[in-house]
């Protein structure tokens, strides 16, 4: 008698495949009858199997297997009272193992009716796993795609409202700690092709696994100048030996361009793995940098670098400005010698008193500029008039008086100078309204122009004129105090007068020694133009 090549197995093999056991189970539920696993010749499976029973034929169940591979089922008679039932299971093909049950009836139709509602049900739920695994992804991905946007939405208005003032190594420190939460990753790092300031030096957040010289010479060995090169990503057996021995198992670099210029280069390290980006096997394996990370990367170098080229431009061209008030300044103050450098000191004191209440940084070096300029109008006023060493006639005086409009006039013609200009106008004001030129009086008078008329009453009292000594600076203290909450804002003297007298020296001081030898930091031509430009200005406005 010639051996069946069919075998059967009572056990579900553990290298089944999950919905092919599952069906079994669902089977054995429906139809109340246990099933076996019928395999023929040698599978890969390799299952422990023993011989079919001579219920059927080797015949007629070869029949049975065919037709099953046809319809998915099929029924065959064992004897008056047992009927031979033939399954196929999900994911595996009929000719070489499928699912067979011996049940106690006679009644085919109903068992088959029973085995087609079950196959069908089987489907309807493998399809609803199917689909729910896939929304579950769909969610997954929605989710990881909103918190890039978010991050980027966040980024960009960070950038976008970030105070020039705020260094690009304090800016930078703060990206770094949410882009390395976004990209997954151990560590960033940002490095700057110029490494002369501190500003420009390597920022890590993270460990930095290999000290700097090494990853600059693989970050911009073999980039040739005037080149911008394309992001790196190196996963695995491509990295360097020298980097996997320090522990750099991944790596993704971003260059930064300003112009079409290599501007840096930023890092991430080490891809981290979690149970997200374990589910999330459709978008990167688990262990490396992907496109995902390498867009979003991308997407902050660029931001980063177009901030950094901003920022740059913007503080070149405040210390232009300031460059030019300096000479405009000078030229004003070299028409009277005895108050060479009172602007200055002005314009500093001023910047203590802003400091000592707290003013935002912003407001601070706003209020030392509006300090240089607060005597710019003194241009229209004629030589005979503001260099005579005696006392001034009511006449006189008048014309004086003028210096605060003549130089609104001015400087408003300037739209980057326009905050300064209440202080300009106002700085002669005073709390009771006896000042000029408005008569304001109490908060009326803008901020900027009470702290300029303490700081500009004190310089003057303490400097010397041709007809007079200055004042010590306890006599003049002594005068602001008498006339805090008259003269002058009561606030505002207490904040003077609350900076330590060192401190106000040390001020005027640095800016005398500047003035010395700075030259106000422009070129001589260049401060010759600027003076020959404030003498027609003050024939314009000559009284």
């Amino acid at each position: 008698m010639t051996v069946s090549p069919w075998r059967l197995t009572t056990e579900t093999p553990q290298n089944l495949e999950s919905s092919a056991r599952e069906f079994i189970a669902y089977l054995e539920e429906s139809i109340g009858v246990p099933f076996a696993l019928c395999t023929v010749g040698k599978t890969d499976e390799e299952f422990e199997t023993d011989p079919l029973p001579s219920l059927v034929t080797d015949s007629d169940l070869r029949n049975l297997v065919n037709t099953v591979a046809h319809r998915g089922y099929a029924l065959g008679c064992c004897d008056d009272r047992h009927t031979t039932l033939l399954v196929r299971l999900p994911n595996l093909p009929a000719e070489r193992i499928v699912a067979v049950g011996i049940v106690q009836t006679r009644q085919t139709s109903l068992l088959e009716r029973l085995v087609v509602m079950t196959q069908k049900a089987s489907q309807h739920q493998q399809q609803f796993e199917q689909q729910s695994d896939e929304l579950n992804q769909c969610v997954e991905q929605l989710t990881y795609d909103m918190e890039e946007q978010t991050w980027l939405r966040g980024l960009a208005e960070q950038l976008r409202l970030c105070d020039v003032q705020v260094s690009f190594h304090t800016m930078a420190e703060e990206l770094l700690a949410s882009l390395r939460g976004m990209v997954r990753a151990e560590s960033v790092a940002l490095f700057p092709c110029e490494t002369d300031s501190p500003d420009q030096q390597t920022i890590w957040h993270g460990t930095s696994f290999l000290n700097d010289r090494d990853w600059r010479q693989w970050l911009f060995s073999g980039v040739q100048e005037g080149t911008v090169p394309t992001a790196r990503v190196v996963n695995g057996m491509r990295m360097n030996p020298a980097f996997q021995v320090a522990g750099v198992l991944s790596t993704l670099a971003v260059p930064l361009t300003s112009s079409n210029q290599l501007t840096g280069w930023l890092v991430a390290v080490n891809k981290k793995t979690d149970l997200a980006t374990e589910e999330m096997t459709y978008v990167c394996s688990e262990s490396e940098f992907g496109t995902i990370e390498a867009t979003l990367m991308e997407a902050a170098g660029t931001l980063i670098a177009t901030h950094s080229h901003n920022v740059n431009l913007l503080n070149k061209q405040e210390r232009l400005i300031q460059g030019m008030i300096c000479s405009m300044s000078s030229a004003i103050e070299a028409r009277d010698p005895y108050t060479c450098g009172h602007s200055d000191r002005v314009g500093r004191y001023a910047r203590l008193v802003a400091q000592q209440m707290q003013l935002p940084q912003h407001d601070q070096e706003r209020i030392y500029l509006c300090g240089l300029l607060h005597d710019v109008g003194k241009i229209g006023v004629p030589d005979h008039i503001l260099l005579k060493p005696g006392r001034l006639t009511d006449e006189e005086f008048d014309a004086i008086k003028q210096h605060t409009r003549i130089g609104y006039d001015i400087v408003k013609q300037l739209e980057e100078f326009h905050d300064l200009l209440p202080g300009i106008l106002y700085h002669h004001e005073s709390m009771d309204g006896s000042g000029y030129p408005d008569g304001l009086c109490g908060e009326q008078i803008p901020l900027q122009a009470r702290i300029l008329a303490v700081v500009d009453s004190f310089d003057a009292m303490t400097s010397s004129r041709p007809y007079r000594a200055g004042m010590s600076e306890d006599q003049a203290t002594k005068i602001l105090q008498e006339g805090a909450g008259t003269q002058w804002d009561a606030e505002i003297v207490k904040a003077f007068l609350n900076v330590p007298a060192e401190k106000r020296r040390k001020s005027v001081a640095k800016g005398h020694a500047s003035r010395i030898t700075s030259d106000r930091q422009l070129p001589p031509m260049f401060s010759d133009e600027i003076e020959s430009l404030l003498k027609e200005v003050a024939t314009e406005f000559a009284i």
